[in-house]
C-alpha cells in the first residue's frame, strides 16, 4: 500500500510540475516558528487540477487546494512559486524532504475524503486509488 502511495505522489508531483526545496521558518508573534517550504510550479494551466501563471504569480486549482489541506494538518506552510516551464524541475525532491512526503502519503491514507471532496468540487474524476 506505501508503495503505490509513492508512485501516486511522484504521479501528482510530477503531473503539477513541482519542487519543495529548502525549508525556511516563517515567524509568528509569541509562537514557534511555523516549518515553510518554497513550491515551485510550472506555468502551466491544467485547470482544475492545477493552473499556475507566471505573470501574477497565482497557482490554484485541486492540487493547491491538497497541498494547502496537508500543511494545515501538519502545522507547515507552503510557498508557492511560478516559474517557466523546464522539463528539469518534473520531480519532487524526496531525497532531500522524506519526512514530508511520508507524510503527505499517509495524510491522503488517512484522509480519504479531502481527495474526493476536492474532485466533487473541481468535477473531475478519481484518480485510480490501486486498492
Amino acid at each position: 500500500m506505501q508503495v503505490f502511495h509513492s508512485i501516486r505522489l511522484a504521479f501528482l508531483a510530477s503531473f503539477a510540475g513541482w519542487l519543495i526545496q529548502c525549508p525556511v521558518s516563517a515567524a509568528e508573534p509569541d509562537s514557534q516558528p511555523i516549518p515553510t517550504y518554497s513550491v515551485v510550479v510550472q506555468d502551466i494551466d491544467y485547470y482544475p487540477i492545477y493552473k499556475a501563471d507566471l505573470a501574477s504569480n497565482e497557482y490554484s486549482g485541486y492540487l493547491r487546494d491538497l497541498m494547502d489541506a496537508f500543511a494545515a494538518a501538519e502545522g507547515i506552510r507552503f510557498e508557492y512559486t511560478v516559474r517557466p516551464v523546464s522539463l528539469s524541475s518534473y520531480h519532487l525532491s524526496s531525497a532531500q524532504h522524506p519526512d514530508i512526503i511520508n507524510a503527505l502519503a499517509d495524510f491522503l491514507e488517512q484522509n480519504p475524503e479531502i481527495p474526493r471532496q476536492l474532485q466533487e468540487k473541481y468535477r473531475f474524476p478519481a484518480l485510480p486509488s490501486g486498492d
